[in-house]
């Protein structure tokens, strides 16, 4: 169940999780399943912070994800990448409202 989920996904955020090595059957299940995407429609989101540890989780990706460029890696962790799209999401909701005459959204 879980192959065909991913296999019709058409975007995928990988929030916390490093692609440990030794995890041999999520490798494949990810490289496999989520073949049909593009690297921009692959997205990573760790709090790594040191350069080894930030380097480690895109040799881990990168292995299973060959072609994802350093743009879809970002390690501010999730909380501030949550806070982020939140307040992008909030910013958009309220340019929508703006255009209604009252002012108010339905």
């Amino acid at each position: 169940m879980a192959f065909q989920r991913l296999a019709r996904a058409e975007h995928v955020i990988f929030i916390g999780y490093s692609f440990p090595i030794t995890d041999i059957a999520a490798s494949f299940l990810f490289r496999e399943a989520l073949g049909h995407l593009t690297p921009s429609q692959i997205q990573i989101v760790n709090f790594a912070t040191s350069d080894e540890g930030k380097r480690a989780v895109v040799s881990a990706y990168r292995e299973v994800f060959p072609e994802l460029p350093d743009e879809q890696f970002d390690f501010r962790g999730a909380l501030e990448w949550s806070c982020e799209l939140a307040c992008a999401q909030a910013s958009e909701y309220h340019a929508e409202g703006a255009g209604n005459e009252s002012g108010k959204r339905d």
